[in-house]
């Protein structure tokens, strides 16, 4: 993926799905609904948008439409995360799957560990891995480049969903998201410590995979299955970083 085309598209991305989800979103109902496969409301999930967020569903599942979403995640203990977009909200309710699978809580990074040295998310650099830094006005993104695949990290003020791009995700084959979390002593709330593990195939059997939180993100495209394993290896070693404590001011 191309480090000149990446950040450009975080925002132009942002802004047209926005005018998509005002086109489709106005005039129509104003709240959804989340139940389990039983048609039962849950009250209690957590919902994250690309432009805000809401805490909690209410007691009875529903919770407000935004004419500004474009899609939502929604998370709760017990099952499994869902990405829906603007139409599927207002034409059905989001169902949520029950789930055995606990929340995976990251590890705090070692003195050892290699993080990449922006944002809060860090990942080991194998050996056999080309690292490279492209900083840009608000952004810094940093590439692992092995053959002709590349794993790229962004994080910056522009950098402010946690959720992938719909264009990124539309299409996607044997999707799987996965509830990621930063540790719960970090002192943010929830919405701020969900993290996004989000992955799937192309019909061209290529992959894709974005993990992300407020203001960064990693993420591949159109890698073979061979170098998405390798990827995923560094993804799955993923840790969180205690942000450096700012330089005392002298003086």
């Amino acid at each position: 993926m191309d480090h000149r085309t990446l950040l450009p598209r975080a925002l132009i991305v942002g802004c047209v799905t926005a005018a998509t989800g005002i086109a489709s979103l106005g005039a129509q109902r104003t709240h959804g609904v989340v139940t389990d496969p039983g048609g039962r409301p849950l009250a209690g999930v957590t919902i994250s948008t690309p432009v805000e967020a809401i805490a909690e569903t209410a007691a009875d599942g529903s919770f407000p439409l935004s004419p500004t979403w474009t899609m939502a995640r929604f998370t709760a203990d017990g099952y499994l995360p869902r990405i829906r977009f603007s139409d599927e909200l207002v034409d059905e309710a989001v169902v949520m799957m029950p789930t055995s699978e606990r929340a995976r809580r990251l590890p705090r990074c070692s003195a050892s560990e290699p993080a990449n040295g922006f944002g809060m998310l860090g990942v080991p650099t194998p050996d056999d891995v080309r690292r490279t830094v492209h900083n840009a006005d608000h952004a810094v993104s940093v590439e692992w480049r092995r053959g002709g695949a590349s794993l790229w990290h962004n994080s910056g003020s522009v950098m402010t969903s946690s959720l992938p791009p719909e264009i990124a995700i539309s299409g996607l084959q044997d999707v799987r998201d996965r509830d990621v979390r930063l540790p719960d002593d970090v002192g943010q709330d929830l919405r701020a410590r969900l993290i996004t593990d989000y992955r799937g195939r192309r019909p061209d059997g290529n992959r894709y995979r974005f993990v992300g939180r407020l203001g960064e993100f990693y993420e591949y495209d159109g890698v073979s299955p061979t170098a998405a394993h390798f990827f995923d290896r560094m993804l799955d070693a993923l840790c969180y970083a205690e942000p450096a404590a700012p330089a005392p001011i002298e003086n």
